[in-house]
C-alpha cells in the first residue's frame, strides 16, 4: 500500500479505483483496525468528500489520529 495526499485518493475514487481512508495514527494493515476500503467501480453518486467527512466524524480522535491517511495499492 501507498500513502497518498487527499487531491490523489480522490482522483483515484473517481476513476472507480479501491482507496483504504484511516485515520492517520492507524496502519491499514492492521488487525485491530484496517480503516475503510472503497468498493471499486461503487456507485458515482456517492461523494468523496462526504464519505471523508463521515469518516473523520466517527473515528478520527487523540487516540487514533484526528486526521484521515489515504492508502492506495502499489502497481
Amino acid at each position: 500500500m501507498k500513502k497518498v495526499n487527499k487531491a490523489v485518493a480522490r482522483r483515484m475514487f473517481n476513476a472507480g479505483k479501491k482507496v483504504a481512508i484511516c485515520p492517520c495514527k492507524v496502519s491499514p494493515l492492521s488487525l485491530w483496525f484496517g480503516g475503510f476500503y472503497t468498493n471499486e467501480g461503487a456507485d458515482s453518486s456517492i461523494d468523496f468528500d462526504k464519505l471523508c467527512n463521515t469518516i473523520s466524524y466517527y473515528n478520527c480522535n487523540a487516540e487514533l489520529g484526528r486526521t484521515l491517511a489515504y492508502y492506495i495499492e502499489e502497481e
